[in-house]
């Protein structure tokens, strides 16, 4: 994939907002794994996504911090997901 791909408020007036179900289906596109590690993968990006939507994060400010405090949430009761799975 060598296409830019915009992402945040600030994109060019020409270039709509990428789909983030095509910008997640070409990066496992080039991954060489399973099919069933992708589905994985696939499920994580989503629910990760939908963590940063929740919050009202843009994208473009995603940082090691929000990355931090997402697996904190994994982590709490409230995800109710087993410290294994995390």
């Amino acid at each position: 994939m060598n296409d830019i791909i915009y992402i945040g408020d600030n994109l060019p007036a020409n270039i709509p907002p990428p789909d983030i179900n095509v910008v997640i289906e070409q990066f496992l596109g080039e991954q060489q794994i399973k099919d069933k590690s992708k589905d994985a993968y696939r499920i994580a990006l989503r629910q990760f996504i939908n963590w940063v939507n929740s919050k009202g994060i843009l994208f473009k400010d995603v940082s090691q911090a929000e990355i931090v405090q997402y697996d904190k949430h994994l982590m709490s009761p409230q995800s109710n997901l087993s410290v294994l799975t995390v």
